[in-house]
C-alpha cells in the first residue's frame, strides 16, 4: 500500500512538471530556456544538506565530474528538507552545476548559498521554497555564471527575495519563475548582469547600483531601478494589477534605453522617472493607468536637468481616475525634455488627443509633444490567456509539493 502511495505521487508530480513545461512554451513569444534542466521528483536523493567550503569537500559527496570547466562537479537530483540552508558553496575555484533539486524550508535560512566563489558555475531546474531568501550569490568573480529555470517561492517575512544576486558581475539569470516575493529578483552592485524571459508575477524585479545591466522579456508585478547606468530595458510586461502604484520606478539613473516596455494597470502613476536622465524612451505602450503612464521628476532645477528623448511610445486610457488626480493630458514632467525626435518629426500616439493638435504635456516645463502621431506606433495589449494557465499552474505546483511534503512526514511519524 505504501509503495503505491509513493508511485501516485511520483506520476503526480511528474505530470505536473509536464503540464508546467507545456504552459511556459505555451505563454512565450521570448522566453527561451531551451537549456534548462527539468525536474523529474521520482529520482530525487533525500539529504540533510550540502557544505562545501573549500576544493577539497566537493570529495566529501560522490557528485560525478571533476570540478574542471569542460567537466564539472554535478549536484543534481537531490531533496533537503528542513534544513536551514540546503546547499552553501563557498571559498572553491571548482566549477561546478547545481541541477533538478528540491530544497523546502520551514526554518530560517538560504536555499541555496553561494559566495566568496571565483570558478564559473550554474543553478538550473530547482524548485525551492524557503522563509527567507531562496536563491543567494554573494561576492562572486567569475566569466560565466548561470541561474536558469528555476522554481522559487518564499513561505515567510515579505521582505524577501526569490534570487537575490549582490557584489557579482557576468551574471545571466534567465527563465526563472518566481512568486510569494517581494522582490522576485533583486539584483545590487553586480555589474554587466542579464535579467531576462522570467516570470515574477506577483513580485518585483529590482535592480540597484548596477551598471550595463540588460532586463529583456520580462514580465514582473513592478520593476524598480536605481542608480543604473548604461543599461537596456526591453520588451518587458509590467503589470501592477490596479494594486500598486509607479510599476516602473527609476530614480538616480542615466543613460538607458528604454523601448518595447508594456506597461499597465497602475493604481496610480505607470512609469515614475526620478532624476532620470539623458535616456532614450522609445516604443513603449503606457496603458490604463489611474494617474500619468509616464512622469518624470526633478529637484528646483529641472531646466538643466533632463534630457530624455521620448517617442514612438503609445499612450492610451491613462489619467482616467479625476477624483485622485486632476490632469489635462496622459504624461507629466517636470524638467527638460523632448517629447519627439527632431531628426524624424516623430512624437508619440495619444489616444485623448484630436487630430490637428500639439499635445500639451503636464508640469511646469509647459513641454508640448509638436509632432504627435495619428496612429499608434504599438497596438493597445490585450491580455494573454496563456499567461493566466501560466499562473494557476506555477500555484497548483506548489499547492501540490506541500501536500506530497505533508504526506511524507506522516509516513516519517508512522515507521
Amino acid at each position: 500500500m505504501c509503495m503505491i502511495k509513493i508511485r501516485k505521487n511520483a506520476m503526480k508530480f511528474c505530470f505536473l512538471s509536464f503540464v508546467l513545461t507545456l504552459s511556459i512554451c505555451l505563454n512565450s513569444d521570448n522566453l527561451k530556456i531551451s537549456d534548462s534542466v527539468s525536474i523529474n521528483v521520482s529520482a530525487f536523493t533525500n539529504i540533510p544538506k550540502i557544505i562545501i567550503a573549500s576544493n577539497e569537500d566537493f570529495q566529501n559527496y560522490n557528485f560525478s565530474g571533476v570540478g574542471s570547466y569542460d567537466n564539472p562537479y554535478i549536484i543534481n537530483g537531490y531533496e533537503i528538507l528542513d534544513s536551514g540552508i540546503g546547499i552553501t558553496i563557498s571559498n572553491t575555484t571548482e566549477n561546478f552545476v547545481v541541477s533538478n533539486c528540491k530544497i523546502e524550508s520551514v526554518s530560517s535560512g538560504y536555499g541555496i548559498f553561494i559566495y566568496d566563489v571565483s570558478s564559473n558555475f550554474s543553478i538550473e531546474g530547482c524548485l525551492i521554497s524557503t522563509q527567507y531568501e531562496c536563491i543567494k550569490v554573494f561576492n562572486v568573480t567569475a566569466a560565466n555564471v548561470k541561474i536558469n529555470a528555476n522554481t522559487v517561492g518564499n513561505n515567510g517575512i515579505s521582505v524577501t527575495s526569490g534570487i537575490h544576486v549582490k557584489n557579482s558581475s557576468l551574471i545571466t539569470i534567465s527563465g526563472n519563475y518566481c512568486e510569494r516575493n517581494a522582490n522576485g529578483i533583486f539584483v545590487e552592485m553586480s555589474h554587466n548582469t542579464v535579467i531576462e524571459n522570467n516570470r515574477c508575477l506577483d513580485s518585483t524585479i529590482r535592480v540597484v547600483s548596477s551598471n550595463l545591466t540588460t532586463i529583456v522579456d520580462n514580465r514582473c508585478f513592478k520593476l524598480s531601478i536605481a542608480y543604473c547606468h548604461f543599461s537596456s530595458i526591453n520588451n518587458n510586461l509590467c503589470d501592477g494589477k490596479e494594486t500598486i502604484s509607479n510599476i516602473v520606478y527609476i530614480e538616480h539613473s542615466s543613460n538607458l534605453n528604454i523601448t518595447d516596455n508594456t506597461i499597465i494597470n497602475s493604481w496610480q502613476l505607470g512609469f515614475m522617472g526620478f532624476y532620470l536622465e539623458d535616456s532614450l524612451i522609445i516604443s513603449n505602450v503606457f496603458q490604463d493607468n489611474r494617474q500619468y503612464g509616464l512622469a518624470l521628476f526633478y529637484g528646483p532645477y529641472y531646466e538643466d536637468i533632463g534630457h530624455n528623448i521620448i517617442y514612438l511610445n503609445s499612450f492610451y486610457h491613462n489619467s482616467y481616475e479625476d477624483e485622485v488626480y486632476d490632469s489635462n493630458s496622459q504624461a507629466f514632467d517636470y524638467g527638460n525634455n523632448t517629447w519627439y525626435n527632431e531628426e524624424t518629426s516623430e512624437g508619440n500616439y495619444w489616444s485623448d488627443r484630436d487630430n490637428g493638435e500639439t499635445y500639451s504635456i503636464d508640469g511646469i516645463s509647459n513641454a508640448y509633444d509638436l509632432f504627435p502621431l495619428d496612429k499608434p506606433s504599438k497596438p493597445k495589449y490585450s491580455g494573454s490567456f496563456q499567461l493566466m494557465v501560466f499562473t494557476i499552474i506555477g500555484l497548483l505546483s506548489i499547492v501540490l509539493c506541500r501536500k506530497n511534503k505533508k504526506e511524507q512526514k506522516k509516513k516519517r511519524y508512522s515507521v
